[in-house]
């Protein structure tokens, strides 16, 4: 269905009856349209390439926020989706670099302009990026506090990174493990495995980390980082339902 202003109204999110929705990230005005009551993976805008999701918006919105000049800078995101945000930063940013873990290539391998890079242990030099760019990845990565760490050291001093993973509204610990991944590859599991779509396999993605409310904390020590977690409730820009968090890694400690 399309996401009119009395569907808006009716979940008592805003009071639009007077605004029109517009999309952050492709500018076309009441484009939302809602394939499920599920609106985190299925509200989308039908003017955006492919589509857009909630949190794709709500990123397109802290970025313009936190770093307006994104066009102009030099930007490194993991595992783009060929979709919403992650199309707009390709096709629009003068420098725009797309990793991705593909297990079956060596490492540094570019598979369709995308680099085969770990997000542990990456082969950048430091500072080497103005802007970092991750939607729902570092729930999926095996040691997320080791990905914390090196995402804070290849991006410069002043710049940012725009994480999005869900966090539990029921958990207030920062980081709760549900698999951890030994030496050797293999992998034991402390909770039912989950998991989730993945745009580079059909195979999906396993769930190694559950995050809470306390997540901010958590960031912080990791990255030596300014952390902000922005939560959305934004029925003009279509970024409403669960899970709508974007989170912010600014400035490192005494940076200007």
């Amino acid at each position: 269905m399309r996401l009119s202003r009395r569907w808006l109204s009716h979940r008592n999110l805003a009071n639009v009856d007077d605004a029109r929705t517009v999309c952050p990230i492709c500018g076309t005005y009441d484009s939302f349209v809602a394939l499920s009551e599920w609106s985190r993976d299925d509200l989308t805008c039908t003017g955006c390439h492919n589509g857009s999701v909630p949190r794709e918006r709500a990123v397109a919105l802290a970025l313009r926020d936190y770093a307006p000049a994104w066009r102009l800078q030099r930007i490194l995101e993991c595992s783009p989706a060929p979709r919403g945000i992650s199309v707009e930063l390709m096709r629009t940013a003068r420098h725009y670099q797309a990793i991705n873990l593909f297990p079956d290539k060596p490492l540094g391998a570019v598979v369709n302009s995308v680099r085969n890079e770990d997000l542990e242990a990456m082969s950048f030099a430091d500072s080497s990026f103005d802007v970092f760019v991750s939607l729902d990845v570092l729930e999926h990565v095996p040691h997320p506090e080791t990905a914390v760490r090196e995402i804070s050291r290849v991006v410069t001093p002043n710049g940012f990174a725009f994480l999005t993973f869900p966090i539990r509204k029921h958990q207030v610990e920062p980081v709760i493990a549900r698999a951890v991944m030994s030496d050797d590859g293999t992998v034991d599991h402390l909770a039912e495995p989950e998991w989730h779509g993945n745009p580079f396999s059909s195979d999906g993605s396993l769930v190694f980390t559950d995050f809470g409310y306390d997540v901010h904390q958590w960031l912080f020590e990791a990255s030596g980082r300014n952390a902000t977690v922005i939560r959305f409730a934004d029925a003009q820009h279509g970024i409403v339902g669960e899970l709508t968090d974007v989170c912010v890694l600014g400035p490192l400690g005494g940076a200007r």
